[in-house]
C-alpha cells in the first residue's frame, strides 16, 4: 500500500518514518509533507491508499482536512485532542494524540488495515496502457529508453535512476509512479527504493549473511532485495 506523511517538524516526521517502517515494512511511503498543499499535491499526483498526517500543519488552518478524499485510511496525529469530531466526521480511521508511541500507532494502522478490507483497495485511478518509453536525462542529453529494455529503476535523491544495458538517465519521476505505470507482469519492486525488470534477471542468490540478491545485465548489477519484497521470487 502506497502511503503519504505529513508532519511539518523534521525531527517528529523523520521519527513518524522510522516507526512506520518498522511496523508496516511492506507499505510504499511515496510522499513526505510539510504542508497541506503537499499533501493534496501529493494525493493527485499519486493516489495513496494511506494518509498519515498531522492535522496542525505549520501555516494552515486545521480545516484543511475536510478537503481530503474521502476513500482513503487517514491516521490523524496531532496534540490537539479537541479537532477528534471533525476528524471522524470526515471518517478518519484514528486519530491518535503525540506522543506518538509504537504500540498505539500500531492499533492505528490495523484499524487503516480493517478500513481498507472494508472498502476494498482502490485500483489505479484510469486505465492507461503501460509505459512503452521513458525519457530520461544523462547530462545535457536525452536518452530514449524502451520499456522492455530497462534494466532496473533506483530512486537517487529527488530523481528516479533509469538503467539499461547500454545507458543510463535520471528522470523527475517517483519509483512509485513508474510502478503504476510499467507493465506490473514484468516490474517488480525488490526494495522500497528499486523496481527491476524481472525479465533481465541472470542470477537470484543468498550471499554469506543470508540475503537475497538479484544479478542484472547492466552497471551496478547485483542488487539487494530487502526481506518485505523476497515474495517476488517465490521459488526460493
Amino acid at each position: 500500500m502506497d502511503v503519504v506523511v505529513a508532519e511539518d517538524d523534521p525531527v517528529q516526521r523523520e521519527r513518524l518514518v522510522r516507526m512506520i517502517s518498522r511496523l508496516r515494512p511492506e507499505w510504499t511511503q511515496v510522499a513526505h509533507a510539510a504542508s497541506a498543499e503537499g499533501v493534496m499535491a501529493a494525493i493527485a499526483d499519486l493516489h495513496p491508499q494511506v494518509l498519515v498526517l498531522d492535522i496542525h500543519l505549520e501555516g494552515c488552518d486545521p480545516r484543511w482536512i475536510r478537503q481530503l478524499p474521502p476513500d482513503s485510511a487517514v491516521v490523524f496525529t496531532t496534540v490537539d485532542p479537541t479537532l477528534a469530531v471533525d476528524a471522524f466526521q470526515i471518517a478518519a480511521a484514528d486519530y491518535v494524540l503525540k506522543p506518538l508511541v509504537p504500540a498505539r500507532m500500531d492499533r492505528a494502522f490495523e484499524r487503516v488495515e480493517s478500513r481498507l478490507r472494508e472498502i476494498g483497495l482502490r485500483p489505479p485511478p484510469d486505465d492507461l496502457s503501460p509505459l512503452a518509453t521513458v525519457v530520461a536525462a544523462r547530462g545535457v542529453d536525452l536518452v530514449l529508453f524502451q520499456a522492455d529494455d530497462i534494466c532496473y529503476l533506483q530512486a537517487d535523491n529527488k530523481y528516479t535512476r533509469v538503467v539499461s544495458i547500454e545507458h543510463e538517465g535520471l528522470v523527475r519521476t517517483t519509483i512509485a509512479e513508474f510502478e503504476r505505470r510499467l507493465d506490473r507482469r514484468y516490474f517488480k519492486r525488490i526494495h522500497r527504493g528499486t523496481l527491476i525488470n524481472v525479465r533481465m534477471a541472470q542470477r537470484i542468490w543468498r550471499d554469506e549473511l543470508g540475503r537475497l540478491r538479484v544479478r542484472m545485465p547492466c552497471p551496478g548489477s547485483d542488487l539487494y532485495v530487502s526481506r518485505p519484497y523476497e515474495s517476488v521470487f517465490r521459488v526460493l
